[in-house]
């Protein structure tokens, strides 16, 4: 309980700090992108089968896979990639130098990687729902909208390697449900083409005869977004069961019935952050594995803190989407910092948080009000 607890505090005192009197320079990012790059890099690494600086020494073999960098599990993974590339891929957006645009794009190209590689549908979740805010910032001139492709032919391009490329062939058997479709050759071939032609028909023509398409083109991918999301939740009706996602939904609804009998002070307060292990015994995940979280950001902030803490938990969202809306921000420097936050959103509805995932929220979100505070200007 105090190890929870110590956590949240010390999280409002950082939010209070940042959030009031953290003065940007945007070379404070270059830390950021060296930190990053080493992180993608052991992923990869791993993922090939390399042992980097024997992180997986004593590991079960069976497991290999499934612990990647110095981040650990692959979930975790999500939940920090959901965080750090939208920020990278606003920040390449609004680059204007040569070399700065150089630094983003390789930082971005391991990203990708490290995308396709975390093989797990929560990420596509998490990019599903900041696509939604996205769209319309990606494609509001040409110059993003060129951006755009090009990083989306880089995803494809990873998607091919992937695919294609023996040292990976150990980590494609662990590769399953719609992070495995994109592996097909007809859907990697697909995004590269479409791509690719998008890149070279936008450098072509006019920037006034983009901004009388884009409006149309924005609306179009909304509204494919929105087709696609109606399908997914449908689907997911239809098939859910105690198999779904992974064991999820056994996840779930163990867990629901394991709330309704906590007493009156345990549902209101929780069973205290840190402390749901024993309340999931006799639940396995596979063949001797025990479960040890929620695997579900809402349902373990229910379970570990209670209603009180999921109101907390759900005020604290609202919040930021309604200020995002109330101040019109998708047209402000705070995008880098939203977009980020709601990535992440997407993502922790299927995956329990973890500690550097937390800080790391913290702090964007400090940065999220800063900047939409006052407006601040940090594109150089």
């Amino acid at each position: 309980m105090c190890v929870g607890g110590l956590a949240f505090f010390l999280a409002a005192i950082l939010y209070l700090y940042l959030s009031r009197s953290f003065q940007f320079r945007h070379n404070y990012w270059l830390p950021v992108v060296g930190v990053n790059a080493f992180i993608f890099t052991v992923t990869i690494l791993h993922s090939m089968g390399i042992d980097a600086f024997g992180l997986h020494t004593n590991m079960q073999p069976k497991q290999y896979y499934l612990y990647v960098s110095t981040i650990g599990n692959i979930n975790m993974l999500v939940g920090y990639l959901c965080l750090i590339m939208p920020l990278l891929v606003c920040f390449f957006i609004e680059s204007k130098t040569r070399e700065s645009r150089v630094i983003y794009l390789i930082i971005l190209t391991l990203g990708e990687l490290n995308m396709i590689l975390s093989a797990s549908d929560g990420l596509y979740l998490g990019i599903g729902v900041c696509a939604f805010f996205a769209i319309p910032y990606l494609f509001h001139s040409k110059e993003s909208t060129i951006k755009t492709a090009l990083l989306l032919l880089i995803y494809g391009l990873s998607l091919m390697l992937v695919a294609l490329c023996p040292c990976f062939a150990g980590k494609r058997v662990k590769i399953t449900g719609i992070s495995a479709v994109f592996l097909k050759p007809s859907v990697f071939i697909s995004i590269v083409l479409i791509a690719a032609a998008g890149v070279i028909m936008l450098s072509m023509i006019s920037e006034d005869r983009f901004k009388r398409i884009s409006g149309r083109m924005i609306i179009l991918l909304e509204s494919i977004l929105g087709a696609v999301s109606v399908v997914f939740i449908v689907r997911t009706i239809q098939t859910f069961d105690a198999s779904w996602g992974t064991h999820r939904g056994g996840i779930w609804t163990w867990l629901i019935g394991v709330y309704w009998n906590l007493d009156f002070t345990q549902k209101f307060f929780g069973v205290g952050p840190e402390l749901l292990g024993p309340y999931l015994e006799g639940l396995q995940w596979g063949a001797n594995e025990r479960v040890l979280s929620a695997h579900s950001e809402p349902l373990q902030i229910l379970m570990t803190t209670g209603i009180a803490g999921l109101i907390s938990w759900v005020t604290i969202w609202f919040g930021l989407i309604k200020r995002f809306f109330k101040r019109r921000l998708w047209k402000s420097s705070a995008m880098p910092y939203f977009l980020p936050l709601m990535a992440y959103l997407g993502q922790c509805l299927v995956n329990t948080p973890m500690a550097t995932n937390f800080g790391i929220l913290v702090v964007v979100i400090s940065l999220f009000v800063y900047n939409s505070d006052i407006g601040l200007k940090y594109i150089k």
